[in-house]
């Protein structure tokens, strides 16, 4: 049997369906979790994006570390979280972009403990959200975005021939619209 997964996180008749629900509704009312909040405390001192209003199971930020212009390319590098309000885990990463001045772009996804860009400590940041969700389990982006999978239709409802990223049935959908994604340790 294929689960469509985009209706079931969208079917109030189902139980997933509440937590999203409770989430968004918050996000509207203005209302954060407090525990998210002492996540994003780690990160308070820099600039980063929260991202509440993802329609997915999860929180997430992007921590914006360096974009660098050369010629009209953009390199650019940020660190991503994601954690899962259904499932006790959740993933971080790097992001590595490079736009050519075509407009092509190549993601590269990597998680070099010993990469810190500004004194941003990796591991860290890692042990600030087990300090805060300690039921919590960390699974790497690898495990996430090694190969695809042909589990059903992921959180974006659409059915791909190549198959899904695990990710896209966890967190979110953006990274199997890419071509050119590639991940490393």
């Amino acid at each position: 049997m294929e689960y469509n997964l985009a209706e079931i996180y969208f079917d109030n008749l189902n139980k997933r369906a509440p937590l999203l629900e409770k989430k968004m509704n918050d996000f509207i009312n203005g209302i954060s979790d407090p525990n998210w909040e002492k996540v994003l405390d780690f990160f308070r001192d820099r600039f980063f994006i929260d991202l509440p209003y993802l329609q997915s199971p999860c929180y997430g930020l992007i921590y914006p570390i360096q974009k660098v212009f050369h010629d009209k390319d953009i390199d650019q590098i940020h660190f991503n979280l994601f954690l899962s309000i259904e499932a006790p885990i959740f993933t971080a990463y790097y992001v590595a972009m490079e736009v050519d001045n075509g407009g092509d772009a190549k993601i590269t996804l990597f998680s070099d403990q010993d990469f810190q860009p500004d004194g941003f400590d990796f591991d860290a940041a890692i042990k600030h959200v087990i300090s805060v969700y300690p039921d919590h389990q960390f699974v790497s982006h690898k495990a996430l975005f090694a190969e695809k999978v042909d589990w059903g239709i992921p959180l974006n409802g659409a059915k791909s021939e190549e198959g899904s990223y695990p990710f896209e049935f966890l967190f979110d959908q953006f990274y199997g619209q890419l071509d050119q994604l590639e991940v490393e340790e």
